[in-house]
């Protein structure tokens, strides 16, 4: 079992991140870790259930960037890739999608928090854009239990101007690029730029959801139940039925959302 460490990230820049607490988790909370660094084939695997149809080139290309994420030694690479991966199967399973007005609202919320530094509206839209995720989650096991209804099925939507597509793209980018000198990271933003340029609503809805991920805040989050996803992952790519696997990274990523504090 791996320690959780206390992240402080000093700001240099207009951007970059505010400092992020996570409390720790008594023993018993912990959820257990990506197993002997595999999470490139977990999350290969579950790539398998995505039909190549629904794979734009720049999806094909977040794909590639995100398994060599999960083949590096360091543990917040594969957390990072793991849950990413999950968050976009996601939103590839839907055969009609919703929108990303949760992670457009936790963005703007973000950012108009780094320049106020008053973070409560941020603070409110965690639960909401969590909840989404949570949804979201359904979908991938939908894939193995049931992937015939997914045609027919709408995505998880809030309702807001532009569908989620109204968002400070740039200023989020400019934090996030300022929390890492992840190289995976400056490869990301180009094509996650093309995403969210795109006329593609799923396209724009996978933009949109990375981004909100890699903030700082957020995948801290998502850093702290990793371990639960590659479970969910791992279920799905071995063809099993993974609803008690859903509940769990559920339970996980709401436990730990709870903890952040900004």
């Amino acid at each position: 079992m791996k320690p959780i460490f206390l992240v402080l990230l000093v700001a240099t820049s207009a951007y970059a991140a505010p400092s992020v607490t996570i409390n720790q988790y008594s023993d018993n909370e912990i959820p257990r870790d990506i197993d002997d660094g595999k999470a490139s084939s977990v999350i290969s695997r579950a790539w398998d259930y995505v039909d190549d149809t629904d794979k734009s080139i720049a999806i094909l290309n977040v794909q590639e960037i995100l398994e060599d994420m999960a083949s590096q030694g360091d543990y917040a690479s594969q957390a990072s890739a793991v849950a990413q991966t999950a968050g976009i199967i996601a939103h590839l399973s839907a055969g009609i999608p919703g929108d990303a007005c949760a992670a457009a609202n936790v963005i703007n919320s973000y950012t108009d928090g780094v320049r106020s530094g008053n973070f409560a509206g941020f603070r409110q839209s965690l639960g909401p854009f969590f909840g989404h995720v949570g949804q979201n989650l359904n979908l991938i096991n939908q894939l193995v239990i049931n992937p015939g209804q997914l045609r027919y099925s709408v995505g998880p939507a809030l309702g807001c101007a532009g569908g989620g597509r109204i968002y400070d793209f740039e200023a989020a980018w400019d934090a996030i690029l300022a929390s890492s000198d992840s190289s995976f990271l400056n490869e990301e933003y180009c094509i996650v730029k093309r995403l969210y340029n795109s006329r593609n609503s799923q396209s724009n809805n996978i933009a949109a959801y990375i981004t909100a991920h890699l903030l700082p805040p957020v995948a801290q989050v998502f850093h702290q139940s990793a371990g639960s996803i590659t479970d969910l992952l791992r279920g799905v790519g071995n063809g099993n039925d993974a609803t008690g696997l859903v509940a769990n990274a559920q339970r996980y990523i709401a436990q730990a959302a709870s903890q952040v504090h900004v």
